[in-house]
């Protein structure tokens, strides 16, 4: 309505009423103008000179418009197309981080290098760096290595740190570990506790199984918080595990035992594995008291076992104390075989037959099947040790045959 107003009704009343009112003028008296310009005298009526007057300033109205509108349509095409290339830019970026977090590590490289090489992009370090990570996962070495020497020729200070961290990716991905370790290190030290490089070094260090390294390193670990709890409790169980089984002698795994925190000492995993270490190290007579004191304060199968290939010196009250179990877990396969086992130690071969033989009824498993063919073996059933040897086989491989008769 505001529109119709301001085109069409308003002109027309105007033009209307100029209609009536002027055109009367103009007949009653029509005027006259003279205008003398350097010797030339140009005459003509007063309504024509005004009627002039009106179009030369509509005309010069209109041209400023003109111009006006036309440069504020070529700013605006300037500014439309380095916007345009900034929003595709964006959507490839965006493409780019899908595809990553997709696992399409191909297509993910396609637009990081794309973008790496967009005009403008070509001096942003980050673009560079995007680029050669995704290179080096497709193991395009020497396009990675391209793009990271670019990057590094930027020297930018601000994503220095990041650059480091991607060409230590670059060696450790060609598996030079020793190359990275070193990149990182010397990141380190002037970034202690900086999280990616800290990170990145756990990892490095866990592919190597490096176990005393990450040992010195818990207490940045810790400080740092780059782990959860349960997080650094998995990393701490992992380092003393590691460390248990590269010992090679009794005095080394005292010594470690002796400075490993109260509240790893208590973690079940690690205790078994200390036990058993202790045994491989045949120091059995350090292991067999643990393992009582532990079995008295909880049963578990994995300590039982254990303890049945712990030897003493009298085995009979060692087989004495494990039948003590025999009232609250007498259908548990895992006691019982174990109870075979110490049996034989003590020659009780009727025993310890029996044993195994409960343990198979109540579940078959290969080491009792061996046990017991073993033992037949010695007795001098061969048919029938033979045919559980077979079977033990058999119920490894997830198949199974009838039992042996017995004689």
């Amino acid at each position: 309505m505001r529109k119709f107003l301001l085109w069409v009704f308003i002109p027309f009343v105007v033009i209307g009423g100029a209609a009536m009112f002027l055109i009367p003028m103009m007949q009653r008296d029509p005027g006259y103008v003279l205008i003398a310009v350097g010797g030339h005298i140009i005459e003509m009526r007063f309504w024509m000179a005004t009627l002039i007057f009106i179009l030369l300033l509509t005309s010069i109205w209109w041209s400023k418009a003109l111009i006006k509108g036309t440069w504020k349509a070529t700013i605006k095409t300037f500014t439309w197309w380095p916007a345009k290339s900034q929003s595709l830019l964006w959507k490839r970026q965006e493409r780019a981080m899908a595809a990553l977090w997709e696992g399409n590590i191909h297509e993910a490289h396609r637009n990081f290098v794309k973008i790496a090489k967009t005009k403008g992009q070509e001096n942003d370090t980050l673009s560079l760096i995007n680029a050669a990570n995704t290179a080096a996962d497709l193991s395009h070495f020497n396009e990675a290595d391209h793009f990271l020497s670019q990057a590094e020729r930027l020297d930018d200070k601000a994503h220095a740190v990041t650059l480091i961290m991607s060409r230590a990716r670059y060696h450790q991905k060609q598996g030079q570990t020793d190359a990275a370790l070193r990149l990182i290190n010397t990141a380190l030290s002037q970034h202690p506790l900086h999280h990616g490089l800290l990170n990145m070094l756990l990892n490095l260090h866990r592919d190597q199984q490096d176990w005393q390294a990450l040992h010195t390193l818990i207490p940045r670990f810790k400080k740092a918080r780059i782990l959860s709890a349960d997080e650094q409790a998995v990393l701490e169980r992992d380092i003393y595990q590691g460390l248990i089984a590269a010992t090679t002698n009794t005095q080394a795994l005292d010594s470690l035992w002796q400075v490993v925190p109260k509240a790893n000492k208590q973690d079940r995993i690690l205790e078994y594995r200390y036990i058993q270490q202790l045994l491989n190290l045949g120091d059995d007579k350090t292991a067999e008291p643990i393992l009582r004191k532990l079995l008295k304060k909880h049963y578990d199968d994995d300590l039982i076992n254990l303890f049945a290939h712990t030897k003493t010196d009298d085995a009979a009250v060692q087989l004495q104390y494990a039948e003590r179990w025999l009232d609250h877990k007498g259908n548990n396969p895992a006691l019982l075989l174990a109870l075979g086992r110490i049996a034989l130690r003590c020659e009780l071969w009727g025993k310890a037959r029996e044993y195994f033989e409960k343990s198979l009824k109540l579940k078959p498993s290969p080491e009792a099947y061996a046990e017991l063919a073993r033992l037949l073996g010695n007795l001098g059933e061969h048919q029938n040790s033979n045919a559980l040897f077979q079977q033990g086989l058999l119920h490894s491989a997830g198949t199974s045959l009838p039992t042996p008769n017995e004689p």
